[in-house]
């Protein structure tokens, strides 16, 4: 079983969806983040909110965060799943 997850997590995402900053809203299975417009991202993640400042234009980022929140100051963000 173990082996499979492994596998399982190199394939590439199956689907993108636009990002819309929340401080509610749960992403579920997010592969990478797209930034299209830079700046500052706030992500959480289980072990608490990371600020991530000055992310460039265009940066692919390979994090899995369950939230983007509204302290974020970069835009046109899409989520790979």
């Amino acid at each position: 079983m173990g082996i499979e997850r492994e596998i399982a997590g190199l394939a590439g995402a199956a689907d993108a969806v636009a990002v819309t900053p929340s401080d509610s809203t749960v992403l579920s299975a997010v592969r990478a983040l797209f930034v299209g417009t830079g700046g500052n991202l706030t992500l959480t993640f289980p072990s608490g909110d990371v600020v991530l400042k000055n992310v460039a234009n265009g940066q692919l980022l390979p994090v899995r965060p369950s939230k983007v929140k509204v302290a974020t100051t970069a835009a046109d963000i899409v989520a790979f799943t």
